[in-house]
């Protein structure tokens, strides 16, 4: 007579169905992957420069700015500045600053991590970092994914200057069901203190928001934030007050159909570049005229196969790329790169 082990026959069940689901879900991701890789396998792969490590976890954003370049990830509040060696291959750390004691000086309701409730709010205040900015005051630019809401820091994050809440919504039937689709991606500042927004997808778009009744001024050499400018706040609002910023006016980007835009980036000339986290590309576009409905895309090029997970995006002066990648093991998470 066979005696069954009921218990190990359904603990060896569990696991071949375990087994059969991670593989099942890695071969979807890979044919997703390689259908929109061979869409845009025309494209030249730009070449790999030189890597290292950012000493931050889970990398976010990059942002080139007068006081050097800016890094910030998702899980902490410490900024990141680095300096490029005059053009060369070595990114040099020049060192970092908590914004968080700032914030939660300002905004917590709790004073210690004591507790399930007080731990969580302190850690929300400050974690979730999309993008970063920074201005010809040396003022850092924080754009923070659960609030909607651009944080305005002093120097070396020192104290809250302001806080700009961007009235973001879901225009589209698509857009109410799509997660994530009311939430912004990338940023970049503007005359008249306006800020360019980019919106992840369902349809991936480009947000121009400015006080209410302003004119919108698009994308160019002539009207994106420039070296050595003060980023213009309402004359009205009071230190560390809040404004909310309406949307002027929308772009409808040219992307591949399945890939989402993880960051945004301009150059001198007002040209804009967006990074694809889902497909590994970069793509350029044009100025954005204040009257145009899309942005056609000019070029693209695909990463490198090692840089996966990209989400932080810098164009430097010499036309080359930084481009940061989140990625919570010890591995190379910042990568310059440049087009042959």
């Amino acid at each position: 007579m066979v005696h069954w082990n009921r218990m190990r026959v359904r603990e060896l069940l569990t696991r071949r169905t375990f087994a059969l689901f991670v593989l099942t879900f890695v071969g979807a991701v890979a044919i997703s992957q390689g259908r929109t890789e061979g869409k845009n396998r025309a494209w030249p792969r730009l070449s790999s420069v030189a890597s290292g490590e950012l000493p931050i976890t889970e990398a976010s954003a990059l942002a080139l700015t007068d006081s050097g370049i800016l890094a910030v990830g998702d899980r902490s509040s410490m900024v990141v500045r680095l300096a490029a060696d005059g053009g060369g291959d070595e990114m040099q750390v020049l060192g970092s600053f908590d914004v968080g004691p700032a914030i939660h000086e300002r905004f917590a309701v709790c004073t210690s991590a004591a507790g399930d409730v007080c731990k969580d709010q302190l850690r929300d205040l400050t974690t979730q970092w999309e993008a970063v900015q920074g201005d010809g005051r040396g003022r850092v630019f924080l754009l923070q994914e659960t609030t909607r809401s651009i944080f305005v820091m002093s120097v070396e994050g020192r104290k809250v200057e302001a806080v700009i809440g961007l009235a973001m919504a879901a225009e589209t039937r698509k857009a109410k069901k799509t997660k994530g689709a009311d939430s912004a991606e990338g940023f970049l500042l503007l005359k008249n203190g306006h800020v360019l927004v980019a919106r992840e997808r369902a349809p991936t778009v480009l947000i121009e928001f400015g006080p209410k009744g302003d004119a919108p001024l698009g994308l160019s050499a002539a009207t994106r934030l420039a070296s050595g400018e003060a980023f213009a706040l309402p004359a009205a609002l009071a230190p560390g007050g809040r404004v909310v910023y309406e949307a002027l006016h929308t772009w409808t980007l040219e992307t591949t159909k399945g890939c989402d835009v993880s960051e945004i980036a301009s150059d001198e000339q007002g040209r804009l570049y967006t990074l694809s986290e889902s497909c590994s590309t970069l793509r350029r576009y044009g100025s954005l005229a204040p009257t145009a409905e899309t942005a056609p895309a000019e070029l693209g090029w695909r990463l490198p196969k090692k840089v996966r997970n990209a989400e932080g995006l810098a164009v430097l002066a010499d036309g080359r790329f930084l481009v940061a990648t989140d990625h919570k093991s010890a591995r190379p998470s910042l990568h310059l790169l440049q087009a042959e």
